[in-house]
Formats: structure tokens, sequence, C-alpha cells
């Protein structure tokens, strides 16, 4: 029986570490009464597809995910947390708005489909969350 379990709980480890598209450099945390601060340096990878990148709590130490705000040096991309599906959304300004004039252009999900975008550059992204 033990060895089942020590077999399934490698085979869950191992998947988890598959799916993970943000690698995780560098975890720095502080404590505010019952709540963690983070300050982690994050990359992303080769196959951004729309909606984001997975970043679970679990990913930051965390078991909750209270806020997190992440930045990054590249210019043109804002970085957005979306908390109901634990992900990292990269947004772009739209090149153009038709008809816009002097309107600035709009930010959209740099994957506007299913293909992958290759977002291996966007590295060194720093990440600050509260959680417990």
């Amino acid at each position: 029986m033990k060895r089942i379990m020590a077999a399934v709980l490698l085979v869950a480890f191992a998947a988890s570490i598959a799916s993970a598209a943000i690698t995780v450099n560098s975890i720095h945390y502080s404590t505010i009464g019952t709540r963690k601060l983070i300050i982690a340096d994050i990359d992303l990878d080769a196959s951004y597809r729309n909606g984001g990148e997975s970043l679970t709590p679990a990913m930051l130490s965390l078991s909750t995910v209270y806020f997190v705000q992440a930045s990054c040096d590249l210019d043109g991309y804002l970085l957005q947390y979306d908390y109901s599906a634990e992900k990292l959304v990269a947004y772009a300004q739209i090149d153009s708005v038709a008809g816009a004039g002097d309107v600035p252009a709009a930010f959209a999900d740099i994957a506007p489909d299913t293909n992958a975008v290759d977002l291996s550059g966007v590295t060194g992204v720093k990440v600050f969350a509260i959680g417990n």
C-alpha cells in the first residue's frame, strides 16, 4: 500500500512540474501578522496561450493569494493576475484602433487565439504577493 501511495504522489508531483510553464527563480518572504509578503522573480516560457500562464498560490509558497502585482522591464507588456483562474495574463497595446483618432489604443491578451506565443524572453518578472 505504501508503494502505491508513493507512486501516486510521485506521478502527481511530476505532472504538476510538467504543466508549470512559469519558472519561479527565487522567493523572498516576510510576515506581517498572519499574512505572508512574497517577492518572487519569475520567467515566462515559449508556450504562452490565451488566458495566461498558471501561477498558483503553491508556486509562490502560499495556500491562499489575496493580492498579486507583477511587472517586467520589457516595454509594451502589461501583466495582470487573474485571481479566479490563478493565472498571470500578458497584455499588449493593440497597434491601431480604426477610426479612433487621438484615442489611445486598447490593451488585449497577446495570444488572441489558441496559438502559442513565445514569451521566453520575458524573464526576471517581479511578483509581489500577499497571502497565507
